[in-house]
């Protein structure tokens, strides 16, 4: 691993962290950027265990919450036996990630997650990382369908990290001038200045 700023972003479901992503990916170029996404190898192999449609996993479908609770319950016993095998397996699915000098783990849910890329990058030696909040109003994530739902909203995958403080960062993203959106990609192109 040798990416020289690593951004952990984390937030509640649709406040934005993968506009958030594609929007840095599209100002910094993919050729510079890894996208890890955690949540990935959960669905990958709950589609492969289940016989289901991993493509449809992956998208913001019925399909795909009709299947969350019980990804969550599946991938909550593996990550209390191995804590960083989903984030193992993200970097795993990125081709070429040690060649890209921003890594963007874009959906950190966990502190097993926090604890196991905090790890990574000392034992890389030299890489940075930032702690990115993603936040918006329950209306506007209302707005992009949200839902709450009982069993999902309610468990470690959406809560974990709700007692953290120490954020690096904390971007607003409710789809107005108050946004921290801009601001916050202009922070991490200056990064590479």
């Amino acid at each position: 691993m040798n990416p020289q700023l690593l951004l952990l972003i984390t937030g509640k479901r649709k406040s934005g962290k993968d506009y958030l992503t594609y929007k840095l990916s599209g100002r910094l170029g993919e050729e510079r950027c890894a996208i890890i996404k955690t949540y990935n190898p959960i669905k990958l192999d709950f589609a492969q265990m289940h016989n289901l449609d991993y493509t449809r996993l992956l998208d913001a479908s019925e399909y795909k919450e009709r299947y969350r609770r019980d990804m969550i319950v599946w991938s909550d016993a593996l990550r209390d036996k191995d804590p960083g095998y989903f984030c193992r397996r993200g970097i795993q699915m990125v081709p070429d990630a040690d060649r890209k000098p921003l890594w963007i783990a874009a959906d950190i849910r966990n502190k097993t997650d926090l604890v196991f890329f905090r790890q990574l990058c000392e034992e890389s030696g030299g890489a940075v990382m930032w702690k990115v909040r993603v936040v918006a109003t329950e209306v506007t994530r209302g707005r992009r369908g949200w839902v709450y739902t009982q069993g999902v909203d309610d468990v470690a995958s959406e809560c974990d990290l709700d007692d953290v403080t120490d954020w690096d960062h904390v971007v607003t993203n409710n789809g107005d001038a108050d946004d921290d959106v801009e601001l916050f990609i202009d922070k991490v192109v200056d990064f590479f200045k």
